[in-house]
């Protein structure tokens, strides 16, 4: 019974360790796959700073994963997630123009 136990809590501490790199490999690609989508719907131009903040919130989530902080990248990727959907959103429902030309903004 003791070799149970122990052999039942050795598989548990190793199964824990594979955890963390999985969940976070899983939500880099998630957080991928939703950039792709902003991307394809123009969101580099109609919603400018929600997909510039979901491509450097993944930037910085690949990163973290490389040095092994697989906690941060997880929790980077699903905030790159959340702002590549608000820009898919964002440019699906009213496109962005731009900012307004020289000739349009009234001199003081």
């Amino acid at each position: 019974m003791l070799r149970f136990c122990l052999g039942f809590m050795l598989i548990a501490a190793l199964s824990a360790g594979c955890v963390g790199p999985t969940w976070s490999t899983v939500s880099i690609s998630s957080a991928q796959s939703a950039l792709d989508e902003a991307k394809a719907a123009g969101a580099e131009s109609s919603a400018p700073y929600e997909y510039t903040m979901a491509v450097e919130m993944l930037r910085k989530a690949s990163e973290e994963w490389g040095y092994s902080d697989f906690g941060i990248a997880r929790q980077l990727a699903d905030q790159a997630k959340d702002f590549a959907e608000r820009a898919k959103k964002k440019s699906l429902q009213s496109p962005w123009m731009g900012p307004p030309s020289a000739g349009n903004v009234p001199l003081q």
